[in-house]
């Protein structure tokens, strides 16, 4: 007779038996959709970093080139400034009158960009052996889940149960890589804002610094 969830009832132990099983396999085949599920996440949460992490490098390239350009203005603003306080510029370029003296060098004001790109390298590797670390746990997790499953000395019921626990430790490994990698990707895109938002500082200081430049080496020029 139908039990009180309206569903008919096992007539005898072998029926029951076999209901067990039943739910058991689907039991299992849930965890092995949710390992692939999750790793389908992880795969593509992988990708969406690596293209990130691209994107920001090349924001990170502008960024060191305008600083790089920044400094070099440096150079070109004190040249200007030495051939405005020299009196004599028309006749010569190191004179006693005055205290011009000859323009720095540009690598005075040289920005290392190399030295940055290092320090940016050394965060992305520690988070990549990180990750690298916790991936290792799920393959640990995955091998030993196959193991139970191959295990024949292991009685059908209990091996159901140790498969399920197999289970949940590869998801909870799972878990903790999609976790970082979500925590990667808003730090990836917090740090890309700061990026962009210094190149068009430098951008706008720059070009500002460049007009002034301009107008003042014409004015200097004009006088000769």
């Amino acid at each position: 007779m139908p039990g009180s969830d309206g569903r008919a009832k096992p007539k005898d132990a072998e029926e029951m038996e076999k209901a067990i099983a039943q739910a058991k396999k689907e039991i299992q085949a849930q965890g092995d959709d949710t390992i692939d599920v999750a790793d389908q996440i992880i795969d593509t949460g992988a990708e969406i970093n690596a293209k990130m992490a691209a994107q920001t490098e090349q924001l990170e390239a502008a960024r060191r080139d305008n600083k790089e350009i920044k400094e070099n203005t440096k150079a070109a603003e004190a040249n200007v400034e030495r051939l405005e306080s020299c009196c004599l510029l028309s006749v010569c370029y190191s004179c006693c009158c005055c205290d011009y003296k000859p323009p720095p060098k540009v690598e005075e004001y040289k920005y290392d960009k190399q030295e940055e790109a290092k320090g940016r390298a050394k965060g992305d590797d520690a988070e990549t052996e990180a990750l690298r670390q916790k991936q290792q746990v799920i393959n640990n997790a995955k091998e030993h889940l196959q193991e139970i499953r191959t295990d024949k000395n292991i009685d059908d019921d209990v091996k159901h149960d140790e498969i399920v626990d197999a289970q949940l430790d590869v998801v909870n490994a799972q878990l903790n890589v999609v976790a970082d990698l979500a925590e990667n990707q808003q730090k990836e895109l917090e740090h890309q804002h700061d990026v962009i938002q210094g190149v068009n500082e430098d951008l706008k200081e720059n070009q500002n610094t460049i007009r002034k430049l301009e107008a003042r080496a014409n004015a200097v020029a004009a006088q000769y």
